[in-house]
């Protein structure tokens, strides 16, 4: 370490820069209402500081003197949840794009184990970011806790020179970073001796390794993009050093479309010295040995039979009470209770099949005839019932929703019991005991922020919000159910949990949410809400043609559904997977798609599209190709069977129109940047294959000549020629998706603008 950058890295620890005094050899500061007074020695290039008759290289002293990372080390031990009962996960690894050109993920045995191995590689020069991913409830939270706990300890005994420092982000869609590593620094850890730039130049120098946990779906192809813009800036932040982690459901690159990859790549600088890469490490679902082995460690007798007999009652082996951590350790809170297997799965097996219904219920039952008994009259009786404890923890989970928050202060919670308590007609001495008890519910638990409240978990909070929007869709107010919607798009439990409750009340609401999204325009959330909803009442039946109008569909809405004649009328869908099990004589007319995503060679059943140059283009999964060319997005939905009717140019629906091969090959090409800002040649030759002769010797130096892609300084063993992109992704996409699938239109449209 320089003088320059010690002198830097000092400052960012001083209220006042100009508390940094450095001449003559000598140090003169004052950080933190200390006077330092120190003498400074340069050997080879490197600073060392002598204090108290000690030598320290100046990093290590500024990582144990200054930052006090020792004392961030205990607060993390101290503030950091420990696990009890923590079973190591198994899962799949897709390392760095030059260590996995070929994007294929591996298969691992310790999940926590091959995290902290690869945040411990440090590449010079490189920003390296470990997406951590699984779907809610199956551990990353859980795992991150845990690496961060025995990383502290690590560091504490000196066998290990970084700590990992856990930030929950807690699915906020609206974020700035300082903010919140601030106040998870202060709030939740208790640690005050850093600033924001202290903060960045301790990832920087490899010391620390923020942890970002709680992206969720708002990640990437939902609405706004702020995480993203957060994150780009981060990196932008960091200058092509350190490392960061981030937990999420899906990492950015996993999306089909270049345009929603481009919204994070192009938040960073395009500089040679601000090289990043991307890995991703996937956490598997809980199998047998994981479920068995937490058993184990609650001491529950004969977990094995447990198991088959919950598998046996479910008919599967994939229900998530068997796979997502956070509700097996549910099932076996409720199990503990009950004096055989088969007493439990007589109460939790519900006719109904909604098994997770039936698993709330249940919870709620041991709250009402075990802790909330009613202490003011004679003889003992509930406080309130297992519906009163829904509606009441439905009001919780509708409160943070509008408040777009994950946790409520205690005096929220309090003045929700109060005005439930009133509407309720319930006694004082009620009152008081539901405020008491209400933040001490089975399931909530104190949140990170102090002083506030949250859910036990996202699971339990989103069934409840999807219970309230279909108690107000059973009293069919529109206006009610327009405010509810509005906030932001629901999370997929909360849609799924609001149509099966509408669904067993026997109402028919699906003209209710479609008055509800014709009052509203075209940008807004409670638009795409009504028709993800309308998607899953209409799940599995017989539409009768039933006519949908005006409606938007949020990503992925027709897959996984079995829909069947129905006529969708000036509908907008987000990009979603479309296969012939999905959907079955059925028409679009007049529909817009922003992208249709096909797998297969199998065939559609009276399924009609009508005009296709509504469909802006088609991604054929099995080739990883996105298509744009009106004319071959046509052929395409002609041989999987889809009927193009009343197309002014039907006589060349057979025709076999093919997308320009060079287009093909430079989509193929791009997707190596999204996992890295710099390809080396070896990659490009192993992801392009036969193909990439063609792309060295035709297309690359039009590439180069259009400023599209440039050769960069090559770093590493051996040799061989290193690329990065000269221009934004996003406009290199609009030129692919205007150039109607030929490569010399992409470059005449990248030429202009």
């Amino acid at each position: 370490m320089d003088f320059t950058k010690f002198r830097a890295i000092l400052a960012s620890f001083a209220d006042d820069p100009g508390d940094i005094d450095i001449s003559k050899g000598k140090l003169c500061a004052q950080i933190r209402d200390e006077l330092i007074d120190i003498e400074l020695v340069q050997e080879n290039g490197d600073v060392f500081v002598r204090e108290n008759e000690e030598t320290l290289e100046a990093a290590n002293w500024i990582t144990r003197r200054i930052a006090r990372l020792d004392l961030l080390a205990d607060r993390i031990l101290t503030n950091v949840k420990q696990e009890a009962f923590y079973v190591p996960q198994k899962g799949r690894f897709l390392g760095h794009l030059e260590d996995s050109p070929g994007g294929e993920a591996q298969r691992i045995e310790g999940v926590e184990a091959v995290l902290r191995e690869s945040l411990d590689r440090r590449v010079p020069g490189m920003c390296s970011i470990l997406y951590l991913t699984s779907d809610a409830g199956e551990g990353k939270t859980t795992t991150i806790n845990y690496a961060a706990r025995k990383q502290a300890r690590e560091f504490k005994n000196r066998n290990s020179n970084w700590l990992m420092v856990p930030i929950p982000l807690g699915g906020r869609t609206m974020m700035r970073f300082d903010d919140v590593v601030v106040g998870a620094l202060v709030n939740k850890l208790r640690f005050q001796l850093l600033y924001y730039d202290a903060f960045l130049h301790l990832v920087r120098m490899g010391v620390l390794v923020p942890a970002f946990d709680g992206f969720e779906e708002m990640f990437v192809e939902g609405s706004g993009g702020e995480a993203i813009t957060s994150l780009g800036v981060l990196i932008q932040q960091l200058n092509g050093q350190g490392n960061v982690l981030i937990a999420t459901r899906k990492a950015f690159f996993e999306y089909s479309s270049l345009e929603t990859q481009a919204r994070l790549l192009d938040g960073i600088p395009n500089k040679e010295d601000h090289d990043f890469s991307f890995a991703k490490l996937e956490i598997s679902r809980w199998e047998k040995a994981e479920f068995v082995e937490y058993c184990n460690k609650r001491s529950y007798p004969n977990p094995g039979r447990l198991y088959d007999s919950v598998a046996t009652a479910l008919e599967t082996t994939n229900h998530p009470v068997l796979t997502r951590p956070v509700l097996a350790r549910r099932l076996l809170d409720i199990a503990t209770d009950f004096s055989s297997d088969d007493e439990l799965l007589t109460i939790l097996k519900p006719e109904t099949g909604d098994f997770f219904d039936t698993f709330i219920h249940t919870i709620l039952e041991r709250e009402v005839n075990e802790k909330w008994i009613d202490k003011s009259a004679e003889p003992l009786r509930p406080l309130l019932t297992a519906d009163q404890h829904h509606e009441l923890l439905g009001r919780i989970s509708e409160e943070m929703w509008v408040s777009k928050s994950d946790s409520l202060k205690k005096d929220v919670f309090d003045l929700i019991s109060e005005i439930y308590s009133e509407q309720s007609s319930l006694t004082v001495q009620q009152s008081r005991q539901v405020k008491e008890r209400l933040t001490q519910h089975a399931l909530i638990i104190p949140s990170q922020n102090a002083g506030s409240y949250c859910f036990d978990h996202d699971e339990f909070r989103n069934y409840f919000l999807g219970c309230v929007v279909a108690n107000i869709a059973a009293q069919r107010s529109v206006p009610e159910l327009r405010r509810i919607l509005r906030p932001a798009p629901l999370p997929i439990l909360a849609l799924d949990a609001a149509a099966r409750h509408i669904e067993n009340s026997g109402v028919d609401c699906v003209d209710l949410f479609i008055s509800a999204s014709n009052e509203e325009g075209m940008t807004s959330f409670c638009k795409e809400n009504c028709g993800a909803i309308i998607i899953r009442l209409l799940d599995n039946k017989d539409g009768g043609g039933i006519r949908l109008s005006r409606l938007n569909f949020p990503d992925g809405a027709l897959n996984p559904r079995k829909l069947s004649n129905l006529v969708f009328s000036e509908c907008y869908f987000q990009p979603t997977k479309l296969s012939p099990d999905d959907i079955r004589n059925s028409v679009f007319e007049d529909c817009e798609f922003e992208r249709l995503d096909f797998s297969g060679t199998a065939m559609f059943e009276d399924v009609s599209v009508l005009p296709s140059d509504r469909v802006r283009a088609v991604s054929l999964l099995d080739a990883d190709l996105v298509q744009y060319d009106p004319d071959v997005i046509k052929t395409n939905l002609t041989k999987l069977g889809i009927k193009i009717l009343e197309d002014p140019d039907a006589s060349r629906q057979g025709e076999d129109t093919t997308q320009d091969k060079r287009t093909e090959i430079l989509q193929r090409a791009l997707r190596c940047f999204v996992r890295t800002s710099g390809v080396n040649e070896n990659v490009f030759l192993q992801r392009l294959g036969v193909h990439s002769s063609e792309f060295f010797k035709e297309m690359l130096p039009d590439l180069e000549k259009y400023h599209v892609i440039g050769e960069t300084n090559f770093r590493g063993a051996g040799h061989q020629r290193r690329f990065r992109l000269l221009q934004p992704l996003s406009s290199i996409e609009n030129a692919i998706a205007q150039s109607g699938g030929s490569f010399q239109n992409f470059l005449s449209k990248i030429d202009a603008s």
